[in-house]
């Protein structure tokens, strides 16, 4: 996977969302190299909206 450094969290997930449907929290925490509170709350953010409200849901589960 590569990834662009000027990139935004955000952008990054819904990059790394496009190339593999299924990710966990600690998955894309590893991936990005952030810490997980952040990857929660950019997935909280992108919930809230339809892009990956589906994809999601399992993810806040953890």
């Amino acid at each position: 996977m590569t990834i662009n450094s000027k990139m935004t969290i955000k952008e990054k997930i819904i990059e790394a969302f496009e190339k593999s449907n299924e990710l966990t929290a600690k998955e894309l925490t590893t991936r990005l190299g952030v810490s997980k509170q952040l990857v929660h709350l950019v997935l909280s953010e992108l919930v809230a909206k339809p892009f990956l409200k589906n994809r999601c849901q399992n993810l806040m589960s953890e």
